[in-house]
């Protein structure tokens, strides 16, 4: 066992007098780590279990997440798919705690391209993602059944679109900023 002078140590395997291989380490701050390490970093296959309550498992590269693995987090939510440099990565899920499920792709830690969103209300959008937001062509299908299908700027209903409202009405056209672009005539009626 190696005590370090801030308190923390580390128990496992070592190679030329550092840790190498299996073993598990503590960490200053009270977090703590299980799995594999090439000197003091974790690289490989891992648990690290934060102060925050959130627990990460799965592959690490020079301390980071890399590759494959599961956090999850203190309030029940969980992401689990692919991780570069500590972020979310090509396909994951995320699982809100308040139930929401956003599946697809991300780069940079957000979703980017194709994906499909379900909230927690139980109205779904399945289409394209920007930097985080719906943008680009797109379905929403509200929780009263209304369906929105067309472009979105920004995570709102912008551009083209068609709505189906739930008791059948019926608008194709221009949306700014998530609502309808009305024409003199159809404000009147």
């Amino acid at each position: 066992r190696l005590v370090y002078a801030d308190g923390s140590w580390y128990e496992g395997m070592f190679s030329n007098g550092k840790p190498h291989g299996k073993g598990t380490r503590s960490y200053p701050d009270g977090s703590l780590y299980r799995g594999e390490l090439k000197g003091e970093a974790r690289d490989g296959f891992g648990v690290l279990e934060l102060t925050t309550g959130d627990t990460y498992e799965g592959g690490f590269k020079n301390n980071l997440y890399s590759g494959t693995g599961t956090l999850n987090y203190k309030d029940g939510g969980y992401y689990t798919g692919g991780f570069k440099n500590n972020m979310f990565h090509g396909s994951g899920e995320m699982h809100y705690g308040n139930g929401s499920v956003y599946t697809g792709e991300y780069v940079g830690g957000l979703a980017e391209g194709p994906g499909a969103m379900q909230f927690q209300d139980g109205s779904l959008y399945e289409g394209q993602f920007v930097a985080g937001q719906m943008h680009g062509k797109g379905r929403y299908q509200y929780a009263d059944g209304s369906v929105y299908t067309g472009t979105f700027e920004d995570g709102q209903l912008h551009g083209k679109g068609k709505m189906v409202y739930g008791d059948g009405r019926v608008f194709e056209g221009e949306f700014i900023d998530g609502n309808p672009v009305l024409s003199p005539e159809e404000i009147d009626s």
